[in-house]
């Protein structure tokens, strides 16, 4: 008997992509790289048992049981490991839009994630391993429903992705592509799931709070110098909608398309409670219905190769929703708001956008 060791457990990632390098649910992949952080995999079927009277003083009769549909989902939490510049583009790609690259001419490169405002946007999919020494399992099609990036004085960025699959299998039917030619093999025999060789990912550079810069200003400066305010932002959150699932009646147990329905990004932020930013500039701005710019600007340390820092940039153009009354931290006055992102014509920012800058230039296929 083998028994499964915390220690090695793994989530191994790559991203599907047909002939013409566009995301296709129907064409696995072999993982290329490793998630890190804390991960898990579980299979959803919704199983019915039937209720009616089946003339015994029993609720069930054996075998009389069914799945109308599958669903496999992958939390992740990127937890203690936390958010590094390298993977959040990963996240990013399974929640935001796909086909993004890094881009630029020299070594690093930047990510930019910005909602596509005038037609739909897509994820990236995933082909997705998840296990320890004693089983292995995988799950296709993969994307975010959400996703909710978060940071604090004191401590990193984290993310929680909610993210989906198609199915959850420990067994595979090796179909003999790259092997046997590009036909299927129907006489290849069953074999056990396994983990491809991939070493722990180095180098891994941390998003701190303490490397994060809180701008706010009225009117959109994204583009120009913004305002950087200093002793006032404690903690954050931000939640961004992702995709659905679509199932349709297409002869398959699962989802066969994902969907967007209208969304806008949340923000939740504690402050400092002073007269110059908290009240005057954001609370005014609440009762006065006044959009708020917001900027969240993590810097790290230099990339090698090239004298450019990594960073990881969230720009917002944000109404208000609430306010909570005052709060306290170490005997001084806090106070908390939400707003939803919205859409100014006119700034270079129309709604949201995430920028990444690191050393990768594309995503592990």
């Amino acid at each position: 008997m083998v028994t499964g060791i915390r220690d090695l457990r793994q989530m191994q990632i790559a991203f599907q992509k047909d002939e013409e390098g566009e995301p296709a649910c129907s064409r696995a992949v072999t993982p290329s790289a490793r998630l890190v952080g804390k991960y898990g995999m579980k299979k959803t079927v919704n199983r019915v048992f039937p209720t009616e009277a089946t003339g015994l003083i029993a609720s069930h009769i054996i075998g009389r049981n069914y799945d109308p549909w599958l669903l496999c989902e992958v939390p992740m939490d990127t937890g203690d490991e936390a958010l590094t510049y390298e993977q959040f583009p990963w996240y990013l790609a399974m929640g935001i839009k796909k086909g993004v690259t890094g881009e630029g001419v020299g070594l690093d490169k930047t990510w930019t994630y910005c909602p596509t405002l005038t037609a739909g946007d897509m994820p990236d999919l995933a082909t997705i391993r998840y296990g320890d020494n004693a089983a292995v399992w995988q799950t296709t099609c993969a994307f975010a429903r959400q996703l909710v990036i978060s940071g604090s004085f004191k401590g990193p960025w984290n993310m929680k992705a909610d993210v989906i699959g198609r199915d959850m299998k420990n067994t595979y039917l090796y179909k003999g592509y790259g092997l046997y030619g590009d036909y299927p093999d129907p006489y290849s025999p069953y074999y056990d799931m396994f983990f491809e060789t991939i070493a722990y990912p180095t180098p891994l550079n941390t998003i701190l709070g303490q490397t994060t810069s809180f701008y706010i200003n009225t009117s959109c400066e994204f583009a120009a110098t913004p305002t950087k305010h200093t002793g006032s932002l404690i903690d954050w959150k931000v939640t961004i909608p992702a995709f659905h699932p679509k199932f349709f009646q297409d002869g398959e147990l699962y989802y066969t398309t994902m969907g967007q329905a209208s969304r806008h990004l949340a923000l939740e932020a504690t402050l400092e409670f002073d007269t110059d930013l908290a009240k005057h500039k954001v609370w005014d701005g609440w009762i006065n219905r006044t959009p708020m710019y917001i900027r969240l600007q993590s810097v790290g340390a230099m990339m090698t190769g090239v004298a450019v820092p990594y960073s990881a940039t969230i720009d917002m153009v944000l109404e208000i929703d609430s306010f909570e009354t005052l709060d306290e931290r170490d005997g001084n006055d806090t106070i908390k708001f939400t707003a939803r992102s919205v859409y100014d014509v006119a700034c270079d920012v129309p709604e949201w956008c995430i920028y990444v800058v690191n050393l990768d230039s594309a995503l592990p296929t």
